[in-house]
This record gives C-alpha cells, structure tokens and sequence, in this order.
C-alpha cells in the first residue's frame, strides 16, 4: 500500500477531544470510516478533508506517501529522545538506521503530543538491532 496513515488517527482525534461516539451522533465520520481507520485501510478523500478540518492539519500530516521498503524494516517507534539515543547506539555498532517523525511538527504542536519517532534498519541487520535495542531498554 503506497499510503499511508503517519499517525495514529484515532488517538490524535482524542487528544483533541473527539471520542468515535460524538463523532458518529454529529455524522461527522461514519461507523465503517472509523472501522476502516481502526484497521489502518484508506478512507474517501472526504473523509481526509474532514479529519483536516477536525485536527486542523493539512492531509500530509495524516497520511504519506511510501516507496518500496527498500530492505530495510520498521525496528521500534518511540519517543524522539529514546529513538535518538537507540540511533546513536546502532550507529556506533555499524547499523544504519533511518528515523522517520510519526507527527508532521504541526501536528504534533497542535495536539500535544509528544514527538515519536519509527526507527528503521536494514532486514539483514534487524536481530542484532534488536539485541542491542533490548541491551539499551531491558525492561521493554
């Protein structure tokens, strides 16, 4: 799937105050749309300009555009201070890593949240990333 969502839709909606309930009693979202961003599937267009309009965000805060994976996998999300510091200890044991924002800055802002990152590694690297990722937070 080329797209896809960069953030947790739901939770964001939460953390502005919109539960899946008043949502659906002020037709804001229909069941099957919060059904179909529970289950990370896409949604109309419509529904991407009234998420926007609900998390005042622009539709690229929401949703990316995904290439092929180019062998490397999704290692860990976490927040941004520990995600830098697991980077740090990968690299400094020869493991490329690239971290990706889960929030666009704008929306992180306007929700609150606190910033995360997904850190990915090369598939051939992952099980020693990991070892290493469980060395660094052992009670994970």
């Amino acid at each position: 799937m080329p797209l896809r969502y960069k953030i947790d839709v739901l939770e964001a909606l939460k953390q502005k105050g919109y539960t899946t309930y008043s949502l659906r009693k002020e037709n804001r979202l229909s069941q099957s749309t919060l059904q179909k961003l529970r289950k990370g599937k896409s949604v109309a267009w419509e529904n991407i300009e009234n998420l926007c309009s609900l998390l005042e965000c622009q539709p690229g805060d929401i949703i990316e555009f995904v290439k092929d994976n180019d062998g490397y996998e999704l290692l860990v999300e976490k927040e941004s201070m520990w995600a830098k510091m697991l980077e740090e200890v990968l690299k400094d044991n020869s493991i490329p890593c690239v971290t990706v924002p889960v929030l666009g800055a704008g929306l992180t802002l306007k929700t609150g949240m606190q910033e995360r990152l997904k850190v990915y590694v090369p598939s051939e690297s992952k099980t020693r990333a990991e070892e290493l990722m469980n060395e660094l937070f052992p009670d994970e």
